[in-house]
């Protein structure tokens, strides 16, 4: 009895079966478990971050070069070429160490990428280092929340969430 294909039929067949069999793992490992993967896109973490009530938010003044290499890592991030925004970022951190915009604004792209523990260090870092209000809080402990949705820590990253829901500054009384 001769085998279910030969092998040079196997040969041909296995270039055109290639992608349909990458798809599919892909496709399986997008389920883990029936879970969806958490929405940790660096423009959905910023939206949610501002969206807070009674947010405010100091920028110091920066210097040209940094502006510049933040507003290419912008342009790099909106085309969806995250690693050139990473470089960029890296770059102007060189430039300003421990600046925190630029700490959270690298955590969420390595976030984007997949690396939680990556992201999860310069969000903390980026925390320990900015203000304690505002969106940049929030959006530090947010990325936090989805670095540890990403390594499946599901009560962290709830924790997380209300230390973000904390950084809203709580209007005044007035008399």
């Amino acid at each position: 009895m001769a085998p279910f294909l030969e092998p040079e039929k196997i040969r041909t067949i296995m270039p055109k079966l290639r992608p349909l069999v990458c798809l599919s793992v892909l496709a399986l490992a997008a389920c883990q478990n029936g879970q969806q993967r958490p929405d940790i896109r660096p423009d959905s973490l910023r939206k949610q971050a501002s969206e807070q009530a009674g947010v405010i938010e100091v920028r110091p003044l920066q210097d040209p070069a940094i502006r510049e290499l933040f507003a290419q890592a912008r342009a790099y991030e909106a085309q969806g070429k995250y690693r050139w925004a990473i470089k960029r970022i890296r770059q102007a951190l060189r430039l300003a160490p421990g600046h925190p915009e630029l700490l959270q604004y690298l955590a969420e792209l390595l976030l984007n990428e997949g690396h939680a523990e990556l992201a999860l260090n310069y969000a903390r870092d980026s925390w320990e280092k900015g203000p304690r209000v505002g969106p940049l809080c929030s959006r530090n402990w947010l990325t936090m929340a989805g670095a540890y949705r990403l390594e499946q820590q599901e009560a962290r990253a709830r924790e997380a969430e209300q230390q973000a829901r904390r950084c809203a500054v709580q209007p005044g009384k007035r008399l």
